[in-house]
């Protein structure tokens, strides 16, 4: 498989300098032993200054998130690659949420991938392909040790597999929490899915009720891997933005 080169930036210094490298190694090293078979998707991380501008490669930017979209920053380089922008949490390793971020992205690139969702019966949904979301509780992390650093927290992630109805083999997720295709974690999560009739978002957890987002009419064209549809937004013809 093709390795996609991604160039990962922290900005205004919200990672110590010192972690900033091994870091990226631990990121590097859950892609290489645990993401790239299951997703058939293999990337190169190497971690540059906000001046160095790698036209060629994809981003992800460590910083403060509203300043970042206040500068320009959104979803897309300056060469019009993927983009993601991820915040550090204050006493939390900056991989975790960074390595979320990262997953997504290799994952789903343009935010633009669903899934058509038929049961139980009486249901119409797309379920947007998001490999965290389904399993993002605290208890949904695990440590990635490389040579020479410590442990580093990294996030869990769902298999192709969770994304398709039918007989499945388990696991569905990387660290075995869920029982099957498209169920939440067992320590929890959320989903955000569109509701086909109403063209309304709502939010799939493992509580229940669901609650209502802001609607957004989508229409859904083409056929994808993993038997997904591609969304259009009727507003933006070639993103579809989920609500937070």
């Amino acid at each position: 498989m093709a390795s996609i080169e991604v160039a990962i930036v922290v900005w205004d210094g919200v990672v110590d300098e010192a972690d900033v490298a091994g870091g990226v190694e631990a990121l590097q090293a859950q892609i290489d032993a645990h993401f790239a078979d299951a997703w058939r998707v293999s990337a190169h991380l190497e971690a540059v200054s906000p001046i160095d501008s790698r036209r060629s490669a994809w981003g992800l930017i460590v910083g403060n998130r509203d300043a970042l979209i206040e500068r320009g920053y959104r979803d897309l380089t300056v060469g019009g690659l993927p983009l993601a922008i991820v915040e550090p949490v204050p006493g939390q390793d900056w991989t975790l949420p960074a390595s979320r971020a990262l997953l997504q992205l290799l994952a789903n690139p343009y935010a633009d991938l669903a899934v058509y969702d038929s049961a139980p019966p009486g249901t119409r949904e797309l379920v947007p392909v998001q490999v965290c979301a389904p399993v993002s509780s605290d208890a949904d992390v695990y440590p990635v040790r490389v040579d020479g650093s410590r442990d580093w927290l990294v996030a869990n992630f769902v298999f192709p597999t969770w994304f398709q109805r039918g007989p499945q083999p388990a696991p569905f997720d990387h660290l075995d929490h869920t029982s099957g295709p498209l169920e939440i974690g067992e320590h929890g999560g959320r989903v955000v899915v569109l509701d086909v009739p109403t063209g309304r978002w709502r939010v799939r957890t493992r509580a229940a009720g669901q609650a209502e987002a802001a609607a957004t009419p989508l229409q859904a064209t083409g056929a994808f891997g993993l038997d997904a549809v591609r969304l259009v937004t009727t507003q933006e013809p070639d993103r579809v933005h989920l609500p937070p």
